[in-house]
Formats: structure tokens, C-alpha cells, sequence
């Protein structure tokens, strides 16, 4: 993959990142109740806890993400589902 590519592929993401968090900010407030799974664990399989979101989504680099009140790092939101 060549360096232009690349930053296009990067830009795509972003875009869509920026997006997802426009979306789910237009929908629901800080205070929405979510489940929630860490990095790496099957949505199928039950979620590492219920919490409510502490703030608007946000977008990290190419990742849309949430905090949620209980977890110090923010949770992306491929990774929450609304109760």
C-alpha cells in the first residue's frame, strides 16, 4: 500500500468514525444506559457489565467511542449496545 493510499484509507475511517459519533450523539444523551464489552471479547458472549454513558461520543483517530462511568478508558461504540 502506497503512503497516499494509506492516508486516504485513513481518511475513510475517520470519516466514518466521525459519522457513527454524530449519529449516536444526535440519539442519545450522556446518562443513556449501555452494555458494554471490552477490546477483544465476542459480542455474542455476555457483556462485561451495564453502565451509563459519562459524556458525548467522541472520535480517537479513526475510532468512535464513548466513556462510560466506571471504566477509565473510553469503550468504542462497535463495543456498546443501548439498553
Amino acid at each position: 500500500m502506497t503512503d497516499l493510499e494509506a492516508i486516504e484509507l485513513w481518511r475513510v475511517k475517520r470519516a466514518e468514525a466521525l459519522k457513527a459519533v454524530d449519529d449516536f450523539n444526535a440519539n442519545y444523551s450522556p446518562g443513556t444506559e449501555v452494555f458494554y464489552w471490552s477490546e477483544g471479547r465476542d459480542r455474542n458472549a455476555d457483556p462485561d457489565g451495564m453502565s451509563k454513558t459519562t459524556w458525548k461520543a467522541i472520535a480517537f483517530l479513526e475510532t468512535a467511542a464513548v466513556f462510560v462511568e466506571g471504566e477509565l478508558r473510553a469503550i468504542p461504540l462497535s463495543r456498546i449496545e443501548v439498553v
